[in-house]
């Protein structure tokens, strides 16, 4: 206790994001990534927020909200992810959530990409990484509509179930 008031602990988390169902070998290779990170730089990691069957293009994800709760109520000093991608693939919103990692003296850290968010590199290398992760993800929409409207044209069935 500090002047009677209760220390709230800080927390060090990794977060973890798939946009399948299916990829359950990703959480546990990103998970160990993680994992062997903290290990080779002695940073004790207290908890992981796990998002499975949830693209990457929306911020509406079930744990990635409580993680950010826990951010703005100050219990967060770090969050590590494998990939900037696990973290988001729209730079709108992504930016918007670096901001409140900022505000909250909250760092970031992208192993893959080499991203710090104390550092001007880390912080210039993650704009420029977050506009790539989203051109990419229109790039697939895009090729998708592009397929499906191909199929439609050739009267070819373009969805599970065909109706009528």
């Amino acid at each position: 206790m500090e002047n009677g008031k209760e220390r709230k602990k800080i927390m060090v988390v990794g977060y973890l994001r798939t946009s399948s169902n299916r990829q359950q070998n990703r959480i546990k290779t990103d998970e160990d990534t993680i994992r062997k990170y903290c290990d080779l730089y002695d940073i004790d990691l207290d908890t992981f927020y796990i998002d499975e069957g949830i693209s990457g293009g929306t911020f509406d994800r079930v744990e990635f909200n409580k993680m950010m709760k826990q951010v703005r109520q100050g219990n967060v000093s770090q969050i590590i992810v494998s990939e900037l991608t696990r973290f988001g693939r729209n730079l709108i919103e992504m930016l918007k959530s670096i901001e409140v990692l900022k505000k909250h003296k909250t760092n970031l850290v992208v192993i893959k990409e080499g991203i710090d968010l104390t550092t001007s590199s880390g912080k210039m290398f993650m704009n420029l990484l977050g506009v790539m992760s989203e051109y990419e993800r229109d790039l697939v929409s895009e090729r998708v509509k592009n397929v499906l409207q191909n199929k439609k044209e050739n009267n070819k069935p373009y969805c599970k179930n065909v109706y009528g």
